[in-house]
């Protein structure tokens, strides 16, 4: 089966893009950046950037992954909305009339506002930020689409994600610089805030089992169900990098984000009812 993937240089994207392949999927890429992007050993095929003639370049495409998005640093950028939503919008009006069956769409955990505690899909959404706002008005507008022109939507509110080549810009991505740089102390917030991580393997093993379920699932968690400070969830990471390292938790260095809620962790109940993985 062909499966169609935009944000395939971003740090989900080359990562699901090696599990895909190892399951036997021919992957076809959007990819107007490249940086980073593995390869697919002859299956990576770049459409022009500027998307003309789509529907000839993707034929025989059952599948549309759909995680490109820029501006993911900066929450209240007006990138996510101007940009982000209508260009996503463009992007799956044109397959639309290409015969992909099913659009499966990275959402965010944010989309759940500030609420804490934990989150399942039939809690109303309550987005406050630029990227949520915009994030959850694509889901409704493709849930629209899906609706008139008959193909199935998965919308995967992602939770927070640890592991692997994650950025520098994340809390992970982060504390591995320091270490590899052989810095012995790490500056961060009172580590007291409940927060559901997932190894970037889960997270692209649970995607993996959305793709081959061929179900339309409309919003579903992709999250461990379980929350637990950020904290230990640090330390877990520190093992992880290099257990023999001892690095110092400047606990209340920075500031709790304001714009989060301080517990927030996921139910994976739909999930785990629904897929075998």
């Amino acid at each position: 089966m062909r499966i169609l993937v935009s944000g395939a240089s971003g740090y989900i994207g080359r990562n699901l893009i090696r599990f895909l392949r190892d399951s036997g999927f021919e992957v076809v890429t959007i990819c107007v950046f490249q940086q980073g992007l593995i390869s697919l050993e002859g299956q990576k095929k770049h459409l022009d950037k500027q998307l003309q003639n789509l529907e000839h370049q993707i034929c025989n495409v059952h599948t549309f992954v759909h995680l490109a998005w820029m501006g993911t640093n900066d929450w209240n950028s007006s990138v996510h909305r101007n940009i982000n939503k209508q260009l996503s919008e463009y992007l799956i009006k044109r397959l639309c009339s290409s015969g992909i069956e099913h659009v499966i769409v990275a959402g965010t955990c944010l989309e759940y506002g500030i609420s804490g505690g934990n989150l399942s899909e039939n809690l109303p959404a309550k987005p406050k930020n630029e990227y949520a706002l915009a994030k959850h008005a694509l889901y409704k507008s493709i849930r629209n689409m899906a609706n008139k022109n008959g193909f199935k939507l998965s919308w995967l509110r992602l939770f927070y994600i640890f592991g692997g080549d994650q950025p520098s810009n994340t809390i992970y991505g982060s504390m591995r610089e320091k270490i590899i740089r052989g810095e012995r102390t790490f500056d961060m917030s009172s580590g007291q805030q409940i927060r559901d991580y997932l190894h970037i393997d889960t997270v692209c093993q649970m995607i993996l089992a959305v793709v081959v379920s061929k179900k339309g699932l409309d919003v579903i968690n992709i999250c461990s169900g379980e929350g637990y400070t950020l904290e230990r969830h640090v330390r877990s990471w520190l093992h992880e990098i290099n257990p023999k390292i001892t690095l110092t938790l400047n606990l209340g260095a920075l500031p709790n984000r304001k714009d989060e809620p301080f517990q927030l962790w996921g139910s994976s109940q739909k999930f785990d009812s629904l897929l075998s993985w």
